[in-house]
């Protein structure tokens, strides 16, 4: 049984930085579509999932890691587009312990990417 669901029109205000983890940026989009655009300066895009049981909401995001904040970093699609893992921050309101069990499960599902 699904437990979140990807619902980018939810309203993420209340949420902040949960965990910080290492993922593969073309992975994520291979699973759940292009991400949403967000500030457009700290922030290129942004997953976001609300969970089915208690209205709880998740996001995964790109802080400070492309071009738009920095001109040393990575382009936007080069960052989403790449094969190998990037910093990936995790935010929400709520125990964010079930969102990173369940997103660990669900980026299992996804083939690997090759270097």
């Amino acid at each position: 049984m699904k437990q979140f669901k990807l619902t980018q029109n939810t309203d993420t205000g209340g949420t902040h930085l949960q965990k910080i983890t290492a993922l593969v940026p073309s992975e994520l989009v291979a699973k759940f579509g292009k991400p949403a655009r967000f500030d457009g300066y700290k922030v290129s895009g942004a997953f976001v999932f609300s969970d089915q049981y208690n209205g709880n909401v998740f996001t995964l995001y790109d802080w400070k890691s492309t071009s738009l904040y920095s001109n040393s970093e990575e382009r936007p699609s080069e960052f989403w587009s790449a094969s190998t893992p990037r910093e990936i921050h995790i935010g929400g309101r709520g125990d964010p312990a079930s969102f990173i069990g369940w997103l660990e499960e669900e980026m299992k599902e996804v083939p690997k990417t090759k270097e």
